[in-house]
C-alpha cells in the first residue's frame, strides 16, 4: 500500500499528491502504532490494490473519516470504499456519527453534496485534518438514506468465501489510473 501511494505523490490533480502525502503519514502511524483505533480498508479489483480507505475512532461514539485514495479512477471503487468504511463504522462499530471533511473537489461533490450531510458549528469543531469544517452523517441517515441510497452497490455480507481467499495474495498496479 505505501509502494503505491508513494508512487503518486507529484500527482497534481484533484489534491492527489496532498492526499497521497497524508495516507502515506497514516500508513506509517499506523504501522508504527502512532495513530489511535485507525483502520484501514483494501480495495481490490481482479487481485491488484484498487484503493484505500481509512478512518479513525475519534471515541466510542465517533468515527474520524481519514482518506479514501483509488488506483483506478473511472472503475466506482473509490464511492464504494467510502461507504465500506461508513459501512464498518456504523454497522460493525455499532458507532452513533461519522465525522468527514474534503480535501478533494471529487469527494465533496459526491459525499459532502451527495449524501446532503449535515455541518459541525465551524470554527468551534474542526476536522484534523488542516482544520477545516466537519461534516458528518447520523446512524439514522446511515440507516434511513444513504444505506437505502447506495446498498445494492456495496455487495453481499459476509463476502463470498473465493472473493476473500483471492483477495489475500494482491499485486500492486501496473499502471496507476488517475
Amino acid at each position: 500500500m505505501l509502494k503505491t501511494t508513494k508512487s503518486i505523490l507529484e500527482v497534481e490533480k484533484d489534491f492527489y499528491d496532498v492526499v497521497a502525502a497524508r495516507v502515506c503519514g497514516e500508513i506509517l502511524a499506523w504501522l508504527r502504532y502512532r495513530v489511535k483505533d485507525h483502520y484501514c480498508l483494501v480495495g481490490v479489483l481482479d487481485r491488484e490494490l484498487a484503493a484505500i480507505a481509512n478512518a479513525r475512532l475519534k471515541d466510542d461514539k465517533v468515527a474520524i473519516s481519514l482518506h479514501t485514495m483509488t488506483f483506478k479512477r473511472g472503475a466506482g471503487i473509490g464511492a464504494i470504499m467510502y461507504l465500506a468504511k461508513m459501512e464498518h463504522a456504523f454497522d460493525f462499530l455499532g458507532l452513533e456519527e461519522w465525522w468527514a471533511t474534503y480535501e478533494s473537489y471529487t469527494g465533496i461533490r459526491y459525499w459532502g453534496l451527495g449524501l446532503a450531510q449535515h455541518e459541525k458549528p465551524y470554527p468551534e469543531i474542526q476536522h484534523e485534518l488542516g482544520g477545516a469544517r466537519v461534516y458528518f452523517t447520523t446512524k439514522e441517515q446511515w440507516e434511513t438514506f444513504v444505506k437505502p441510497r447506495f446498498g445494492a452497490r456495496m455487495g453481499e455480507r459476509p463476502v463470498p468465501e473465493q472473493m476473500l481467499r483471492d483477495s489475500e495474495t494482491i499485486r500492486v498496479p501496473e499502471k496507476i489510473d488517475l
